[in-house]
This record gives C-alpha cells, sequence and structure tokens, in this order.
C-alpha cells in the first residue's frame, strides 16, 4: 500500500470512474479508498483484478466488462 486516494463521498462515482481509466493506463498498483455513507471502502486497484474491485465497491456494473 504505497499510494492511497481518499474519494469524497459526494463526488465518489465520477472520481472513481476517472482514477479507474487513468489507473489502467498508467498500468498503476495503488489502494483507493472509496468513502461512501459513512463507510469506508478500500477497493484495491491491480492488474487483470480491476473489475472484481469494482463490483466490490458495489458501482461498477457499468465497467464489469472492461479488461
Amino acid at each position: 500500500m504505497s499510494n492511497c486516494r481518499i474519494i469524497p463521498e459526494r463526488s465518489a462515482f465520477f472520481k472513481l470512474k476517472k482514477i479507474k481509466q487513468t489507473a489502467i493506463l498508467r498500468d498503476l498498483k495503488e489502494d483507493i479508498i472509496l468513502v461512501l455513507n459513512n463507510r469506508v471502502d478500500l477497493i484495491c486497484w491491480r492488474k487483470k483484478k480491476v473489475s472484481r474491485a469494482l463490483k466490490r465497491g458495489g458501482k461498477g456494473s457499468s465497467f464489469k466488462n472492461s479488461k
């Protein structure tokens, strides 16, 4: 967990979308902390595990088929 990002609740989905694209394009390995409904969910970005992480985030259905 060398890199972490905290995403505020009000802009979480938009930033999650942008960070997901950036992370894949640059092949980053970083942990993203998503804050929703006063709960903190840790979304781990790892190569070939992004769809699973997004599903865990609860709003990843639109990204599910992405590689």
